[in-house]
């Protein structure tokens, strides 16, 4: 696979990189009634740290987090241990997980608009196979606040 391995959704474009350091709690963080869940590992700690998705390949996270004192939402990514934590926004303005989305390599270059619907897409998540994508949107929808489930099939 090349190195443009991430589909992210954002406000903002990113470009600029920062590197930090995270490793995942090695206790468990699993409640007992939580009889599905197995080898539950906390990746982040503080900050607000949400709306994380796999990459095509299943190796790395992308997610939205206003860790390192930042007051509004930046795009990071990591690997899957909490190690390698990346911001592949731009550090400017505010980002978030929404409203188009967009392929960036782990690096934070080759941005690549994926989608231009002038409508709110997000949640992106590839197939195992990394052959499709499904992503949540308002475009078509009838009314306000109201949102449509995309399937679509990955052309390279």
């Amino acid at each position: 696979m090349n190195r443009r391995e991430l589909l992210i959704s954002l406000l903002s474009l990113p470009a600029g990189l920062l590197s930090a350091t995270a490793v995942a709690q090695e206790r468990s963080q699993a409640d007992p009634r939580e009889v599905h869940l197995r080898n539950l590992r906390q990746l982040t700690f503080g900050g607000q740290n949400a709306e994380a998705y796999f990459s095509p390949d299943g190796s790395r996270l992308i997610f939205q987090s206003t860790r390192d004192g930042r007051t509004c939402d930046q795009i990071y990514t990591m690997d899957l241990d909490g190690r390698n934590v990346r911001m592949v926004s731009t550090g400017r303005g505010v980002t978030s997980c929404s409203f188009a989305l967009y392929l960036i390599s782990t690096d934070g270059t080759g941005l690549e608009r994926v989608t231009y619907a002038e409508t709110f897409a997000s949640f992106p998540m590839f197939f195992p196979d990394g052959k499709r994508l499904v992503f949540a949107s308002s475009r078509h929808a009838p009314g306000p606040r109201e949102f449509n489930i995309f399937l679509a099939d990955w052309a390279a």
